[in-house]
């Protein structure tokens, strides 16, 4: 009997298979990387900006700067996220313990700002949140300010940035 052989391809397309393969492979993690790399950079950028606000805004108020913040307090769900941010260091919370619970607190205040970290007005959309914690204590001005991610997602309410400064005043 005669058998007539195959062409030869099939070997062929197997090799060209496991090559296209490899190659889907070898792109999706060049893709990931890309992807985690530019994660990375908004993240830093991010805690960049919170860092700069904080400072600046803190730097108005000893200044005697007129306040920018809204008369509007966050919504509920950002309690939570005050709270885990005390619980992340337990020398922080004591100190605004102390402040809340003093005679010359003054109260909370939150300010609103935009994705260009210009200041705004509140909405659901509002990407990022200041709190401020000010007051006099023993002789001490004290100002507590929280840069935290406001709009939507599940980073909503991240801690970017936190800054306690302390300052005497003279009376």
């Amino acid at each position: 009997m005669n058998r007539k052989s195959g062409s030869g391809s099939g070997p062929f397309l197997m090799e060209m298979l496991v090559v296209v393969g490899f190659f889907i492979i070898c792109a999706s993690i060049c893709v990931m990387v890309f992807a985690k790399s530019d994660n990375i950079s908004r993240e830093a950028r991010d805690i960049n900006q919170a860092v700069l606000m904080a400072e600046s805004l803190t730097e108005e108020l000893k200044a005697g700067a007129e306040p920018r913040w809204s008369q509007q307090l966050p919504d509920r769900n950002i309690w939570q996220h005050l709270a885990e941010a005390d619980d992340e260091n337990e020398d922080y919370a004591e100190w605004n313990r102390e402040l809340v619970e003093s005679d010359g607190y003054e109260g909370m205040h939150a300010i609103y700002w935009d994705s260009s970290w210009r200041v705004t007005e509140p909405d659901f959309n509002t990407p990022y949140l200041g709190i401020i914690y000010q007051g006099t204590v023993d002789g001490m001005r004290r100002t507590d300010v929280l840069v935290l991610r406001y709009g939507k997602g599940d980073d909503r309410g991240e801690l970017l940035y936190r800054l306690q400064t302390e300052s005497y005043e003279a009376q």
